[in-house]
């Protein structure tokens, strides 16, 4: 795991990243990062405040947001006519 997180250090963090929706931030680290803004996982992770663990909530946060964006992305892609991605389950549009 700390080998995945450091390879991650540069990942970039998206400019409308909502700390208040990380679970796992305690109040102290989501005020330090809307405060500071950090441009990727790198910078949060040497913000004076931001434990390890906060880290790595911020980074599976990040991860996970990228696998849904990934998803969807590719369900658009497909564009099957006929059929919609509604909630996550694919419907015939009559």
């Amino acid at each position: 795991m700390l080998k995945a997180f450091l390879r991650d250090e540069n990942l970039r963090l998206p400019h409308s990243i909502d700390y208040n929706q990380i679970i796992g931030l305690s109040s102290e680290e989501r005020v330090l990062l809307n405060t500071t803004r950090p441009e990727s996982v790198g910078q949060a992770r040497r913000i004076e405040g931001i434990t390890p663990n906060g880290c790595i909530r911020l980074l599976e946060y990040v991860a996970k947001r990228k696998r849904i964006a990934a998803v969807t992305e590719a369900a658009a892609a497909e564009d099957v006519p006929g059929e919609n991605l509604v909630g996550g389950v694919v419907s015939d549009v009559v």
